[in-house]
């Protein structure tokens, strides 16, 4: 396998990770909008702290 080969490979396999993880965060909040879900993206990836330093502390959003 080539270099650019792996490259295609890991971000493909990236790509993947990230809809089903959108999915996952969908299926606990099905009336989550797209701002909320990329909060919880954050928060899961790097912690509440971070999460809200990035997204404000009404990244919580709630319905």
């Amino acid at each position: 396998m080539t270099p650019a080969q792996r490259v295609a490979l890991a971000s493909a396999m990236s790509a993947a990770i990230e809809t089903a993880a959108r999915g996952g965060l969908l299926a606990e909040e099905p009336d989550a909008n797209e701002s909320r879900i990329r909060y919880l993206l954050a928060q899961r990836r790097y912690g509440t702290e971070i999460a809200e330093a990035a997204f404000g502390a009404n990244g919580r959003w709630s319905p």
